[in-house]
């Protein structure tokens, strides 16, 4: 199997996009996927608070914050990996054909993205009209609605449980209506220069935030911090080579260091301790060692051979979006409601959620994302994974 460099180098820069579609796809990738997802879904459910942590000492739920915490780095994984795919087929696209599609880029991005994000948003919203806990205020829906959620969420809170989690995908819309146009309009060696300047701007910013007492969660949020993920994704795909044959040990080690790192993070400068105002140099350090830990991660999945990553992992990781989507609902359902007791216990509870969750997510990529998946697809200029 050609590596993307090799592949690239079958291409002439003169051919036309619609002649020849080269393609861009790992397996691997969809198990970060699931990876992102599920370090996200833990650190939701960990149940810190819980009579049981608490009749097992001090230490043992201390240990039990830290690794909660830590797993939250998992949406920053998220953010380095999408910034990673978009920048690595904004490459060959214009080695392909000389240029960059906006209209076409916009357009796959909005079937993708859109009808899943908008059809929750307006049916949490409707439901709202009835039940208190999913009232969404009429500003909180117009600043989701023009994707500038997250910087509401820094003034306001993150509102309804059920859309928590929803500011992210402000931040990721943000990333996609910067880098294709800057790409677009400079050269390879030109747009390497920015990407490293958004990286040193975010981490500065963060820096600066930080003196001023914006919290850890106020840094969490802000796009000015979230883009050091972005332009670490982007210095990714821009810089490391291809792998030409797969390395348990280095899938292993490479892994592993990532996943230290980001415990190293937590641990020294305790960026995602929500009852802590985080000093300028430990927000600086550690949202620089949790980038750095991220491109470990994505380093060494790319180790693994794709024919051993799992059919029924390929699948998890190609709904991880659904699953982003509807796992807090999916939590508000479980806890919510009058449950027996087994429920109650912990492990029996994560696994409700979990399989809950996943059945969302199958529901809506059958039958409201996939039919939008099919469509955007004409528009590729560079083939990814199919529908």
């Amino acid at each position: 199997m050609l590596t993307r460099v090799e592949l690239e180098r079958t291409i002439p820069d003169h051919a036309a996009s619609h002649s020849v579609r080269p393609k861009f796809y790992y397996p691997q990738l969809d198990c970060l996927r699931f990876m992102a997802f599920f370090l996200v879904f833990l650190s939701h459910n960990i149940p810190t608070g819980a009579k049981v942590l608490n009749h097992l000492g001090p230490r043992f739920l201390a240990v039990a914050i830290i690794v909660r915490d830590t797993v939250g780095f998992g949406l920053s994984l998220f953010f380095f990996l999408s910034s990673y795919l978009i920048t690595s087929l904004l490459i060959m696209e214009r080695r392909t054909s000389g240029t960059i599609n906006l209209r076409s880029f916009y357009i796959r991005r909005i079937l993708r993205i859109w009808p899943l994000y908008f059809a929750f948003l307006g049916g949490v919203a409707l439901v709202g009209h009835w039940r208190a806990a999913e009232h969404i205020s009429l500003p909180r829906f117009a600043a989701m609605s023009v994707l500038a959620g997250n910087w509401y969420c820094t003034v306001a809170g993150l509102g309804a449980f059920a859309i928590g989690p929803l500011w992210s995908i402000s931040v990721e819309e943000q990333f996609y209506a910067i880098w294709p146009g800057v790409f677009r309009s400079v050269s390879r060696k030109t747009f390497l220069w920015f990407t490293a300047g958004v990286a040193l701007i975010s981490i500065v910013s963060t820096g600066i935030l930080a003196a001023r007492g914006v919290s850890s969660l106020g840094l969490w949020m802000n796009s000015l911090s979230e883009f050091a993920f972005f332009a670490g994704g982007g210095l990714f795909a821009l810089m490391v080579p291809s792998i030409k044959m797969p390395n348990w040990r280095y899938a292993l080690t490479l892994t592993g260091g990532g996943a230290a790192l980001w415990f190293v993070a937590e641990i020294f400068c305790k960026i995602n301790d929500r009852g802590l105002q985080p000093t300028p140099i430990r927000a600086i350090v550690g949202y620089l060692l949790v980038a750095i830990g991220c491109a470990l991660l994505l380093r060494g999945i790319l180790y693994l051979a794709p024919g051993a990553i799992p059919k029924w992992l390929i699948y998890l990781g190609k709904i991880s979006y659904g699953l982003y989507v509807f796992h807090a609902l999916a939590m508000h359902i479980v806890r919510s409601s009058p449950a027996s007791w087994p429920i109650r216990i912990p492990g029996v509870d994560l696994l409700t959620v979990l399989l809950i969750t996943v059945a969302l997510a199958a529901l809506s990529y059958k039958f409201l994302e996939k039919p939008f998946l099919q469509l955007k697809a004409r528009f590729e200029s560079v083939r990814t994974r199919s529908a």
